[in-house]
């Protein structure tokens, strides 16, 4: 991730002289006297020397822009009251709402209006009108870097000044489903900020919240505001695809040789952030001795569109077909002696001619015609099929697991028949989108470590092939979630599947 800035010069709101009509209540307020309600208008320009564009988009305000006001409500409580566009005309944008008769408005303007923290049964006279609430849900389409003006009623002027930066983002393959972007910091950051309203710096006052939200929909630039109080920087930090549940689709995670540091009023560059995870198929190899039924026998992924397992044909009963996901039979249509072809779906199941209690290393893999079946490579039985009953992962190596000491030595299962040579543990929750290293433990003769050669698991491959009593500690960087994870003892084929 890559930084670099541009300055964001600032914003001009300047109050128009007011009409005969007009007056200033308690010189703090413009309002329009009426017989129980007053019209509070704050006219607005930009000033053509300090407007600001951001890739081609202007920063100033239109139709469906709002800014928030604090106000004195007739029983002397603080509320906070919304102004809206009523009118554009020559580059001048009028915001305005209808009050209550004498109502007294505080000395500030705020942009987005939700950045007003909550008021609920507040004296007006006790509210701290510098505090703004950053942790709201922005719209990462629009420029709503916060800002806060101070309102000078005796010059009918108030110039908005930015209270912080913002990331730009540019989506990539977003999945459908995906409707927050979310960047997340290990410190809590985000709630409530004191602003010092000579320098517009922020001090982060309370909330306890290490994450910012925007709405996104589908691919393209997205924005994300984030403040940006003294020696406050950001070096440990991921972005991540969410929906409002939220399930995370996808984390990634900053690998930086120094922190962000970003300015007030600076854009900070974090390029494409991809879609890239690996949509694993579901294939099930299922027999008399599985009960026809998927969930103990399943292929693993070992390239594009790839899939191998190590299926043991017994004698009694040599017989057996595929399922997919959704519970279809696929076969061979017509040819149940075929050893090799193109699959699809239907009620032909396989039967190998003198074949039973061998071993079988079935392959599918996906052409232009559709998903090809090999099982020509087949054997007596591999001398990996009776000894291993027991497969664990460790994670308890000499490296810096301590968030995964929970998952030291985790049993796999297996469908205890003869020949089985596949192992499933279902339910590993990964925490977080950071590096993490493993071996498989295989508990007969006398606890094999099995590692890999340079393996690193990522969501756009998060499948490997082992090595038999040796090789490195396998790392992984897994968007955070449940998975289940599948391994063929016969080849120590593994993937892990997010749920």
């Amino acid at each position: 991730m890559n930084k670099f800035g541009i300055i964001i010069a600032a914003i001009a709101l300047l109050g128009v002289a007011c009409n005969k009509e007009q007056t200033i209540v308690d010189n703090q307020s413009l309002v329009e006297q009426t017989s129980k309600k007053v019209r509070i208008e704050l006219k607005v320009i930009i000033d053509p020397e300090t407007s600001a564009t951001m890739d081609g988009r202007r920063l100033t305000f239109g139709m469906g822009d709002e800014i928030g006001l604090i106000a004195c409500n007739a029983v002397g409580k603080a509320e906070a009251i919304c102004l809206t566009v009523s009118s554009i005309s020559d580059g001048v944008i009028t915001f305005s709402a209808e009050v209550d008769e004498g109502t007294q408005v505080g000395d500030y303007a705020y942009y987005p209006k939700e950045i007003i923290p909550a008021l609920s049964n507040v004296d007006f006279e006790d509210v701290d009108q510098t505090l703004v609430n950053w942790n709201i849900g922005f719209d990462g389409t629009a420029v709503q870097i916060p800002m806060m003006a101070k309102i000078d009623t005796e010059h009918n002027t108030a110039e908005f000044k930015h209270l912080g930066a913002m990331l730009k983002v540019n989506l990539v393959n977003m999945p459908a489903g995906v409707s927050v972007l979310k960047f997340n910091t290990s410190n809590p950051v985000f709630g409530t900020y004191s602003v010092n309203t000579e320098t517009w710096s922020t001090t982060y006052v309370s909330g306890g919240v290490n994450s910012v939200s925007v709405s996104v929909s589908g691919n393209g630039l997205y924005f994300i505001p984030v403040p940006t109080p003294a020696n406050v920087s950001y070096g440990d930090f991921s972005l991540s695809m969410t929906d409002n549940v939220p399930y995370i689709f996808k984390q990634r995670t900053a690998n930086l040789s120094s922190p962000i540091t970003p300015a007030r009023g600076q854009i900070v560059n974090m390029g494409n952030f991809a879609y890239d995870v690996d949509e694993i198929a579901t294939w099930w190899h299922v027999s008399d001795i599985n009960g026809w039924q998927g969930g103990y026998n399943r292929y693993i992924k070992t390239g594009p569109d790839t899939y191998q397992l190590t299926a043991f044909n017994p004698d009694g009963n040599p017989w057996w077909y595929f399922l997919d996901g959704d519970g279809n039979q696929w076969g061979i249509s017509g040819h149940s002696n075929y050893w090799s072809g193109t699959i699809e779906k239907c009620n032909q199941t396989f039967n190998r001619t003198d074949s039973g209690d061998k071993t079988f290393w079935v392959t599918l893999s996906k052409d232009e015609n559709g998903w090809q079946y090999n099982s020509g490579n087949w054997d007596n039985n591999s001398d990996r099929e009776l000894p291993i009953d027991g497969v664990s992962l460790s994670t308890d190596l000499d490296c810096d697991n301590d968030d995964l000491a929970d998952w030291d030595n985790i049993t796999f299962s297996k469908y205890n028949y003869g020949a089985n040579y596949s192992f499933a543990y279902h339910g590993l929750v990964i925490p977080d989108n950071k590096v993490y290293e493993f071996k498989f433990v295989l508990s007969q003769y006398e606890g094999i470590w099995c590692g890999g050669d340079n393996l690193f698991l990522t969501d756009a491959a998060p499948y490997g092939k082992a090595v038999w009593s040796g090789g490195e500690n396998i790392k992984f960087q897994l968007t955070p979630g449940t998975y289940d994870i599948y391994l063929d003892v016969a080849e120590l084929n593994f993937m892990f599947v997010k749920q």
